[in-house]
């Protein structure tokens, strides 16, 4: 299991910037965050997922990585079914839509 850092005020922008990104997605519902040091792990959990949602979540994430190009990303598509295994794990909520 990762350890989780406690997060700086600087983690907490990249999470704001990661999950206003992300959120650009319509389909996306939540967006989970670890961070140790220089590496980031990022879950999405969109309510549906087709090809072309996922080809959209790329699309945000390439910009993510291209943004912060001295940072080690690593990103995933999750079924919401993993977020509370994904928050007991130490992940944060960065991003979660109400409807």
């Amino acid at each position: 299991m990762p350890r989780l850092f406690e997060q700086t005020s600087a983690e907490n922008s990249l999470g704001e910037v990661i999950a206003e990104s992300l959120s650009k997605v319509e389909e996306v519902e939540t967006v989970v965050m670890i961070s140790e040091g220089e590496d980031i792990s990022v879950w999405t959990i969109p309510c549906t997922l087709t090809e072309e949602i996922e080809n959209t979540i790329y699309e945000q994430e390439l910009e993510i990585i291209q943004r912060f190009k001295d940072l080690y990303f690593e990103f995933h598509i999750a079924n919401p079914s993993d977020l509370a295994d994904l928050v007991k794990e130490g992940g944060h909520i960065i991003y979660q839509r109400h409807q």
